[in-house]
């Protein structure tokens, strides 16, 4: 049975963990809807449009003790994302990620796996919600222009 202490320690250990988690869930979060190209056409990211019409960005900051996970999970998102269904992107599998560790020769720790693995979750609900919020814009988009074509058929008759 551990002590007090080690039982105080282990709960500190897993807060600082926890917290580390959602500071880097939310940084791809902020990654993927303001730090992505938005407009193929302008190349502009939704951070420089909401910065050109005066808007509030929030700010995208890597915590400076996730920096390694943050570069593992580019790493192996860039081997190991599955392909896309309509669209739609999906999680890593986990085999992936010890393929990855094995590979690199990395020690990938329990809590490093959930954090990555929550970062990578957090990055696909993003850029699906992303990509749905894009198809129901130009669904919005088209309807718009159809409703005015038939307009206009209507009054030359």
């Amino acid at each position: 049975m551990g002590s007090g202490t080690d039982r105080k320690r282990g709960k500190r250990s897993s807060c600082f963990f926890y917290d580390l988690k959602y500071q880097l869930t939310e940084a791809i979060r902020i990654y993927v809807r303001y730090e992505t190209i938005k407009d193929e056409e302008t190349g502009e990211t939704r951070r420089e449009l909401n910065e050109r019409l005066g808007i509030h960005s929030p700010e995208f900051r890597i915590p400076e003790v996730g920096t390694y996970l943050w570069q593992w999970y580019n790493e192996i998102s860039q081997i190991g994302s599955p392909p896309s269904d309509n669209g739609r992107v999906n999680p890593i599998p986990y085999s992936e990620y010890r393929c990855w560790a094995e590979l690199t020769g990395k020690i990938v720790y329990p809590v490093e796996y959930d954090i990555l693995i929550a970062m990578d979750l957090a990055f696909c609900a993003e850029t699906n919600a992303e990509t749905v919020a894009k198809r129901l814009k130009e669904q919005d988009r088209m309807q718009k222009e159809a409703e005015a074509k038939s307009k206009a058929a209507r009054r030359r008759r």
